[in-house]
């Protein structure tokens, strides 16, 4: 009989840490993981979304670029630059992301006094 009470008793005793281990230890860490889990997903969404939005962003500034270049072509070709003898010099086509930061200083220079200087003749 004191086998059995003993059986019980380990019966009862396993049952106890069993509840406390699932309730107090395993429950709250994988709540945890589940969030986790959860901001990670949205994170990698938000993320693909981003690329989206700057793939958008770089193809209107490619179309942007292509018309600008294009109108600043036609305004040379016109007489305004071969008249005084310049060259235009044509650049390559070029991501965004392959242009330095110099560069685009410098081609923002350029951009502006040739504009400037048609504003001021009156072109």
């Amino acid at each position: 009989m004191i086998v059995n009470a003993l059986l019980l008793f380990q019966i009862i005793h396993f049952l106890l840490a069993y509840l406390i281990l699932k309730y107090v230890l395993l429950r709250p860490a994988l709540i945890l993981m589940k969030r986790l889990d959860r901001e990670k997903l949205l994170l990698e969404s938000n993320v693909a979304l981003l690329g989206e939005e700057a793939a958008r962003r770089e193809a209107v500034i490619d179309a942007q670029w292509k018309r600008h270049c294009r109108v600043l072509y036609l305004r040379y070709e016109k007489g305004t630059a071969s008249s005084k003898g310049q060259d235009i010099e044509c650049l390559p086509q070029m991501t965004a992301s392959e242009v330095s930061p110099e560069q685009i200083k410098q081609l923002r220079h350029h951009v502006t006094t040739d504009i400037v200087q048609q504003l001021v003749k009156g072109d």
